[in-house]
């Protein structure tokens, strides 16, 4: 058992130096793009209108321009207000922001943070967070979020969505609160739609 554990520490250890050395390059050509202002996606010249995008990259970003109010899922028209499925089954909530369809490159920006430990994207998904919310017309009461299990949360040394939850809390001026707790969460990867709602309704649970 012993023997095993060593090895598991060793793996481990050389994996997070990988991880520190991949990261460190990762940040450092950041670094040097921000600093010739240059475009992240597609390397030209930035202007005043965007910290890390050229002006044309920024307009071929996935937008979520029409969706539904209810889900937020990606709709054919703007003049309907829910999507066929919140009307037959509507779900707990009534309404729903999304401002970027999970396409690329924000999925590869997404994958880059989490994964990859790339603190700079961390700021910048962030900052594309706070910059394409709409707030709905009623008074928000808290904001909440999704937690990580320990395991992710010491592999990444954040959580993602606590951390644009607390951007959001900040730009609405409304408290963040901790609101649910996993039991027994499984990775939702490789998982279809049903497997994670099944996922989440017997992993996540209110916080008492």
């Amino acid at each position: 058992v012993l023997l095993i554990i060593k090895g598991r520490s060793m793996w481990s250890t050389q994996m997070a130096n990988f991880d520190n050395l991949w990261s460190k390059s990762n940040q450092q050509l950041t670094d040097f793009l921000i600093a010739c202002s240059i475009c992240e996606w597609c390397a030209g010249t930035l202007d005043s209108s965007h910290p890390f995008l050229c002006r044309s990259c920024c307009g071929q970003l996935p937008y979520n321009l029409c969706a539904c109010r209810q889900c937020a899922e990606p709709a054919q028209s703007s003049l309907l207000w829910r999507c066929g499925q919140c009307l037959q089954s509507p779900p707990y909530f009534d309404y729903s922001n999304t401002g970027y369809c999970y396409l690329f490159p924000i999925d590869q920006w997404i994958v880059r943070c989490k994964d990859r430990h790339s603190l700079p994207w961390h700021d910048r998904l962030q900052y594309l967070a706070s910059s394409s919310y709409e707030p709905p017309t009623v008074a928000i009461d808290a904001v909440t979020f999704i937690p990580s299990n320990r395991v992710k949360l010491l592999q990444r040394g954040f959580n993602l969505s606590q951390s644009l939850a607390t951007s959001v809390a900040a730009q609405l001026d409304a408290p963040l609160i901790h609101l649910f707790t996993l039991q027994h969460l499984r990775d939702q990867r490789g998982l279809n739609l049903t497997q994670r709602r099944q996922n989440l309704r017997h992993g996540l649970q209110l916080d008492q």
